[in-house]
């Protein structure tokens, strides 16, 4: 009688959230200067617009991300930026809001509007500091008051 070897265990859990920001980070690795030529104006194509995310600036955001915003909070929209950083983005309710974050100097600028209306706020935060992060959940969760 021949034995037959054990049959692969599928690994169990949820599928991936699309929004998973430390993947969605990881995913900006295969990106190269020039990845975003054809985006601009049209008379500046071909001249190998968008800087490609630095690596070290990546791992520090993705460090950052996982260490500092809670959990309980809805995932933001990730997306490079041609300058080389990221932007986040909520759709909160009444609410439009984002962070574009400068991977070189970890800042971030945070901008919201409020739709239908001339309401908006900005601060530049500094991304390296807990309070900052602390501040963007606080202010995060007072836009998101307009969903419940």
């Amino acid at each position: 009688m021949v034995a037959t070897p054990p049959k692969a265990k599928k690994k169990s859990g949820a599928p991936l959230d699309p929004l998973d920001v430390p993947t969605r980070l990881d995913e900006f690795r295969n990106l190269r200067d020039g990845w975003a030529d054809g985006i601009q104006h049209p008379s500046d194509w071909g001249n190998g617009y968008g800087y490609a995310p630095r690596h070290e600036g990546l791992d520090w955001l993705t460090a950052k991300f996982t260490a500092e915003y809670p959990d309980d909070l809805p995932l933001p929209y990730t997306y490079p930026t041609p300058e080389g950083g990221v932007q986040m983005e909520w759709s909160l309710g009444a609410f439009e809001a984002e962070i574009e974050i400068n991977l070189d100097d970890h800042t971030g600028e945070w901008l919201w509007v409020e739709i239908g209306s001339e309401n908006e706020g900005d601060k530049v935060l500094n991304l390296d500091d807990g309070e900052s992060w602390a501040w963007l959940a606080a202010e995060i969760r007072r836009l998101g008051k307009t969903i419940e």
